[in-house]
């Protein structure tokens, strides 16, 4: 999601992505250390975004889950590894991904998903 105000320098840190504890210097988690986060505003629409995105993903399982029926778990589990595997190596198209989900073509998006998890599944050669 394109941010709409400049990222800032994170003040408990000052920008240099630790601060110093009780203990000693310390990694900045806010900022996961790069000492700039977002505005407050870029901050709640990047929590409005996730949490569409969440309750896109959970109607998607569901569906998967259903779509199951007797056998054993089969699309679920692809579907999700594909997803996990379209998050790691290609995170740009997520955005395709959750506004195909948006536009309510959830089965389109699961054999997609399904046809992603096969075509970069990894075979074990029988020895």
């Amino acid at each position: 999601m394109k941010l709409l105000d400049p990222l800032r320098v994170h003040r408990r840190c000052n920008g240099t992505g630790t601060f110093q504890a009780t203990s000693g210097p310390a990694f900045c988690f806010p900022c996961s250390g790069t000492g700039k986060i977002p505005s407050a505003r870029d901050q709640r629409r990047l929590a409005a975004e996730e949490t569409r995105r969440y309750g896109l993903l959970k109607v998607m399982y569901a569906r998967a889950a259903e779509r199951d029926g007797s056998r054993a778990g089969d699309i679920d589990l692809q579907t999700h590894q594909g997803y996990g595997l379209l998050e790691q190596n290609e995170a740009q198209r997520l955005d395709a991904l959750f506004d195909s989900l948006d536009a309510g073509r959830i089965d389109d998006v699961i054999d997609a998903l399904m046809a992603y998890r096969n075509s970069h599944a990894t075979k074990v050669k029988p020895q």
